[in-house]
């Protein structure tokens, strides 16, 4: 089986605590040129997609009567730093500004695919999305404090979070119900509308930029108990949708609680048989626990029962020991995993910088790929379009042929009368020659059966329905049209794609040592 990496801490690497010097090197480290290119990234790739029409500010104020109501003198004021931004947004360079108005016209490639109806054109998360799981008193709202270093979840034994709450980062502190979450969230639309799921929705707007926190949307969820307590909602279902939309989950166990509850493992097994590489396992709150040999007795029984219930799938089991530091507990004996979760979290962070960029390259292609096809099939119906002229030409002689044939005939028998009645020289040289030239149609049609005449007639009407048909253009584009369509073919094929290899120098620049 394969070895999941990034879990446990390197060999040697020193115990985290959280002394202020600690703190001091989180903040460096929260405004390392790193950690700004790759905000700067996924904020610009997010935009490439979405285009400068569609901005936080805008989808709010289009919320629905019942969202507005809820939290309207807010939403007014608050800077959402969400899945949404505008040109407005300091991160975003001059290049992209003039890529996105002049090159792309505003619109997003998400636009562009429905325009040229290309399907799976999915905007990239701006920022990667954290599920912490486990039953309650695990610890998974402690690590978020600890994380951002801001209290905003609360933390007892009893049950304190019982809905699905989406921490992220703004410049203000705020907190948004179940319709304005869906509004800065829309992945969520499909879930929220699971029974009992909205109004369990909320969202907590912080203003911390600790850490990399200003990448990250955490997802605290209801903490999972057996027994007789009721949801509002199913907990495994809508914990299993959650987790398509995840990039990471973290499974506490909890040593002092119900760390091995069927609820948790039934959402553990769930996650596991289709998306069991997002899922990490860790013995939360181990300095608890500080005899050794209690310590691995828990950590054996906890893998024993989630080997019983993935014992098919292609992971070795991790369980690295982990607990929020603090001063207090610094002489502690157990040694914390915290830097492997901490080394997790940057390891996603740099995957969605990678993904983001391979989605702008690949939707790019596919974009450029339905354009182009588009163009040749306007250039072929142009040249069938001449084409079927020509035809309709020679149909429209085979139809008009037999009545003109007719006309002639009557004609040269009209010129006989005369000549007949009036002589030779009332019908003057060039009469006496048409005469003489059609007397040969005439002879020919006074042979014909009236039969003949009839097939004759068939065929002529049948040359004309054709030649109707064929006179009828199909459809061909403008060239307004034209140019509009070649303008985004060199904005997707040319424009982008560069765009696309800049900022892959730019970010390994800032990653990779020379």
């Amino acid at each position: 089986m394969a070895k999941r990496s990034a879990s446990r801490e390197p060999a040697g690497s020193p115990t985290l605590d959280s002394s202020a010097d600690s703190n001091r090197n989180q903040q460096k480290e929260s405004q390392s040129p790193s950690r700004i290119i790759s905000q700067r990234i996924l904020e610009t790739v997010f935009l490439y997609f979405e285009g400068t029409n569609r901005n936080s500010q805008q989808l709010l104020l289009s919320r629905s009567e019942e969202s507005l109501s809820e939290s309207e003198e807010d939403l007014d004021h608050v800077d959402v730093d969400g899945d949404e931004i505008g040109l407005s947004s300091a991160a975003i360079s001059s290049v992209d500004r003039e890529i996105l108005v002049d090159a792309l016209g505003g619109l997003g490639l998400v636009d562009l695919a429905k325009i040229y109806q290309v399907s799976a054109v999915v905007t990239p998360k701006r920022k990667i999305w954290i599920i912490l799981l486990g039953n309650h008193s695990a610890g998974k709202s402690s690590f978020i404090n600890w994380y951002i270093d801001y209290p905003v979840q609360k933390t007892s034994v009893a049950i304190e979070t019982t809905s699905f709450t989406l921490i992220t980062s703004g410049k203000s502190r705020e907190t948004f119900g179940g319709p304005a979450t869906i509004q800065l969230f829309s992945a969520l639309k499909g879930i929220s509308e699971m029974k009992g799921v909205m109004p369990s929705l909320a969202t907590e707007i912080v203003p911390s930029k600790h850490r990399n926190f200003d990448l990250i949307t955490f997802i605290d969820t209801p903490g999972l108990v057996d027994g007789g307590v009721k949801y509002p909602f199913d907990p495994e279902k809508v914990l299993t949708r959650l987790v398509d939309e995840a990039d990471l989950v973290f499974t506490f166990f909890d040593p002092i609680g119900q760390a091995l509850c069927s609820r948790t493992m039934n959402v553990v097994e769930s996650i596991c048989q289709s998306q069991g590489h997002k899922i990490h396992f860790y013995l939360s709150k181990a300095d608890t626990i500080p005899d050794e040999s209690d310590r691995q007795r828990v950590l054996i029984q906890i893998a024993q029962s989630l080997t019983h219930r993935i014992q098919d799938r292609q992971f070795s089991l991790d369980i690295p020991p982990i607990y929020i530091p603090s001063a207090a507990i610094d002489q502690v004996s157990v040694r914390n995993h915290m830097n492997g979760v901490l080394a997790t979290i940057d390891s996603t962070i740099a995957q969605g910088v990678q993904k983001s960029l391979g989605a702008l390259k690949r939707d790019c292609e596919s974009i450029s790929k339905a354009i182009r096809e588009r163009l040749n099939a306007d250039a072929a119906t142009k040249r069938f379009n001449k084409r079927d002229i020509g035809r309709g030409f020679f149909l429209l002689v085979a139809a008009l042929g037999p009545i003109l044939m007719f006309v002639l005939v009557g004609l040269h028998r009209a010129l006989k009368m005369v000549e007949k009645q009036n002589g030779a020289e009332a019908l003057g040289i060039g009469g006496e020659l048409l005469l003489n030239t059609l007397i040969i149609l005439d002879t020919f049609v006074g042979n014909l059966t009236w039969g003949n005449i009839g097939y004759m007639v068939v065929a002529s009407g049948i040359a004309f329905f054709l030649w109707w048909f064929f006179i009828k253009k199909r459809k061909t584009l403008t060239a307004a049209e034209l140019e509009v369509m070649r303008e985004h073919l060199k904005a997707v094929s040319e424009v982008l794609p560069k765009r696309h290899e800049d900022l892959y120098a730019e970010y390994f620049e800032a990653h990779v040592s020379k």
